[in-house]
């Protein structure tokens, strides 16, 4: 967390009302407005200098306002979560103008289905290593950011993909989302920025390849398809979906990366520790990376890669609880998937 962010913190002295507040909105999505006069003047004064550290810039003084109401709430949950001394602390991040509707809004765009697992492997969990960093091995490509569009589903494809390349052939090449984005659609059934499914983007890859991001860039927006097979650097023979448990997870990850999808909208104001809310619930609207799992302070978790900038939660990562039973830390078990590279 930034001091500046910290010193913000310190200085909310506005608990009372924070926990009502949260309980009654949490499951909603939805957020009270506060009237303008009733926000204090030190939160007045923590908006503005929040507005300069995240280059933020509103159209009109009434926007300003109602984005600043929005802020004076969110100082509240974190303060109130913050003071209960939690395995995980929440910040006044770069999303906290924003209500949780808006946020699943702009930035969460898994399109999950309870189609069956087709292939679906259970596995010998019995020799897992004691701990998994794949970023720490170098198979791990840096943070990206996706921007406001919900292509998450294609940041997670190609980190898997970029993973399971690195392993295979020694060379870690970061691969392109906005291929995914502007042609996985059609058969394959995913939305561009509106939204898709990691195993439907495996699907495509397996058809056409993946080219290299230098080849495609990304541009955080639809676009009409541009693929060039002459630049395609990755291909895959297929894809192998996980076991829905914590150790058929970790077994998996003793491999490489693993696609997975998560319930985020706990995340929006997550900013560092072990997020250990099991009532969150596995409505999985998020596409992310596993990339290794560990403990510490005899609390074990998965290590998990986002894409919404290094300036997020621990430089881009967050961590999940983790139990040897049970549905996973917000879903993280329910969707779980991996590229066999060709």
């Amino acid at each position: 967390m930034s001091k500046l962010l910290f010193a913000m913190i310190a200085a909310i002295a506005v608990a009372g009302t924070a926990v009502l507040f949260y309980e009654n909105n949490k499951q909603s999505g939805r957020f009270l407005t506060a009237k303008t006069q009733d926000v204090p003047d030190h939160i007045k004064t923590n908006w503005t200098l929040w507005k300069q550290e995240n280059n933020k810039a509103y159209g009109t003084n009434s926007e300003d306002e109602e984005r600043m109401n929005i802020f004076y709430y969110n100082s509240k949950v974190v303060l109130e979560h913050n003071n209960k001394q939690d395995n995980y602390r929440l910040s006044l991040n770069k999303y906290a103008d924003l209500t949780s509707v808006e946020f699943k809004a702009q930035y969460l765009g898994l399109k999950h289905t309870t189609k069956t697992r087709e292939s679906a492997k259970k596995v010998d969990t019995s020799s897992l290593k004691s701990s998994v960093n794949w970023v720490n091995a170098g198979k791990v490509t840096g943070v990206k950011d996706q921007g406001q569009c919900g292509s998450c589903w294609a940041f997670s494809t190609t980190g898997s993909s970029e993973g399971a390349n690195a392993i295979k052939n020694g060379e870690l090449k970061s691969f392109s989302e906005q291929q995914l984005v502007d042609c996985a659609g059609g058969e394959y059934y995913n939305q561009g920025c509106r939204g898709g499914l990691m195993d439907n983007a495996f699907k495509y890859i397996k058809a056409f390849g993946l080219q290299s991001e230098s080849s495609y860039r990304y541009t955080a927006r639809d676009g009409t398809c541009r693929y060039n097979k002459s630049d395609v650097e990755f291909n895959l023979t297929g894809y192998t979906d996980v076991d829905q448990n914590d150790s058929s997870l970790a077994e998996a990850l003793n491999s490489g990366p693993v696609s997975v999808a998560i319930n985020a909208n706990p995340l929006q104001l997550y900013n560092s520790g072990i997020f250990s809310d099991w009532s969150c619930g596995a409505q999985l609207d998020h596409g992310v990376l596993a990339v290794g799992y560990d403990s510490e302070n005899g609390k074990d978790y998965f290590l998990v890669k986002n894409s919404w900038g290094a300036s997020w939660g621990e430089q881009g990562y967050f961590r999940f609880a983790r139990r040897s039973y049970g549905i996973g830390m917000c879903g993280i078990t329910q969707s779980a998937s991996y590229p066999a590279s060709a």
